[in-house]
């Protein structure tokens, strides 16, 4: 079984408490924002969570898969 990530998954998307599943929020600084960018820390934003992602595909998989190779 073979697994491929769209180059856009690893985009980071905006933060939603309902969409925190499998990824993790980050705070970016944005271009053009002042120093501190919003409320001093930056924009929140989601990104994935690629250990969470595999640790899930490995008990999921359990007797089915025998190993999860990256490349």
């Amino acid at each position: 079984m073979a697994v491929v990530f769209r180059p856009r998954a690893f985009l980071p998307s905006s933060f939603a408490v309902l969409q925190t599943r499998g990824k993790v929020p980050v705070k970016v600084q944005m271009e053009g924002e002042g120093e501190g960018g919003r409320e001093r820390g930056g924009l929140p934003v989601l990104l994935p969570n690629i250990a969470e992602v595999i640790s899930e595909f490995r008990t999921l998989g359990e007797g089915i898969v025998d190993e999860v190779v990256l490349l």
